[in-house]
């Protein structure tokens, strides 16, 4: 369900708290919980979704980059000391449409969590990132003029 304001507005999902982890069969699973997830229709709570069925929501173009920060979880839970930079995918909610969303990865949590997990949030950041592409048209545009 959509969250409305107290004009009957839509508002933006905000976010969610997630947790990554490779499963005794070697899938690699999110968990999260958190107005982002109940947007997008993901199961909440003790769910943990494979990554493999995520990629259902995450917009074509950007499938690239969402396996990429998807390896980069992999990684980092098979030991290896990498970074984890923040990553922009856009996200299909329940309405369809897509939104901009930043992940945010605590690559320090996998040696604090029990059991090898890796933790961290997600964002809503459409707002924002449609503001950036406005800017870069209106950029471009002016360049083209002169």
């Amino acid at each position: 369900m959509l969250k409305t304001g107290c004009a009957g507005r839509w508002m933006p999902p905000g976010g969610c708290e997630w947790e990554s982890f490779i499963d005794p069969e070697g899938v690699l699973r999110l968990r999260a919980n958190g107005g982002l997830v109940r947007w997008a229709g993901w199961p909440e709570g003790g769910v943990a979704l494979p990554t493999a069925d995520l990629r259902g929501f995450v917009h074509p173009d950007d499938m690239e980059s969402f396996n990429a920060h998807m390896a980069l979880h992999r990684e980092v839970l098979a030991g290896k000391t990498v970074p984890i930079p923040s990553h922009l995918h856009r996200v299909r909610g329940l309405d369809g449409a897509y939104r901009w969303i930043r992940m945010v990865t605590d690559v320090d949590s996998n040696r604090r969590g029990p059991g090898g997990s890796l933790f961290g949030f997600a964002l809503d950041v459409h707002d924002q990132q449609e503001a950036i592409r406005g800017l870069a048209d209106v950029i471009a545009g002016g360049q083209v003029g002169t």
